[in-house]
């Protein structure tokens, strides 16, 4: 589950690390999940928001993402299960608070992340074990 998806971009680069698993990106922005629903044949997409209690059951999830979105703790605790891994990616000072980076007031700001970035920040993200890092050009 990738909570505050924007456009699914990380979603769908940890749906193609793994072989089986579905993923679900949870945003408040209906626009942006036009593209994150289809950003990987193996991911849904809603509009809810992160402060509201997921529409999952109780230990539901395996993984639950969070790249510089809000977090809901007490939601992140009843979502996963005993053995999941939460992954969160906070903004350093070098990076802007914007989640949605490639819009403001309509207009274009920026690239998306290329291949090689993504490649990076998935290289340091350890699905298996909990790893705690500063992420720097994600």
């Amino acid at each position: 589950m990738d909570v505050g998806c924007g456009t699914g971009y990380y979603l769908a680069g940890v749906l193609d690390q793994l072989p089986d698993p579905r993923g679900l990106g949870l945003d408040a922005s209906v626009r942006a999940l036009r593209s994150a629903a289809r950003a990987h044949r193996r991911a849904a997409a809603a509009s809810w928001d992160v402060f509201r209690p997921f529409p999952l059951v109780d230990q539901a999830a395996d993984v639950v993402l969070d790249v510089f979105a809000p977090r809901n703790p007490s939601e992140f605790h009843r979502v996963l299960r005993p053995s999941g891994r939460l992954i969160v990616v906070r903004p350093t000072e070098r990076r802007p608070r914007s989640r949605h980076p490639r819009t403001a007031g309509g207009r274009r700001l920026r690239r998306p992340p290329g291949p090689r970035r993504q490649d990076r920040w998935l290289r340091t993200v350890s699905i298996g074990n909990a790893r705690t890092m500063r992420a720097r050009g994600v």
